[in-house]
């Protein structure tokens, strides 16, 4: 993994260092970032991978989604050793007598 020794030196945020760290934790070998894995600024090759999305979501191993936070240095959650615990609340609703 290019980055796999360098996360601190190069700034990487702290969502992709916990991917990461998860991706090691499940001995996968390669991480999709969209971010990086897409170009961002040719506007026609992006348009094509993203029309792409569904066949690399199709053939992924897992797919890591990180829900919380405002930016990509809050870092991923809930993960035992690797991360912080998580702070979701969630709202109940009532329905019926259950």
């Amino acid at each position: 993994m290019a980055l796999s020794h360098s996360e601190r030196k190069l700034g990487v945020p702290k969502t992709l260092t916990d991917a990461i760290l998860v991706v090691r934790l499940l001995e996968e070998r390669y991480l999709w970032v969209d971010s990086l894995c897409i170009i961002q600024d040719d506007e026609a090759m992006k348009y094509h991978q993203i029309n792409n999305m569904a066949s690399i979501f199709a053939n992924a191993s897992i797919t890591i989604i990180s829900r919380q936070g405002d930016d990509a240095n809050y870092g991923l959650r809930g993960l035992s050793e690797i991360c912080q615990p998580r702070n979701i609340y969630q709202d109940l609703f009532k329905l019926g007598n259950s």
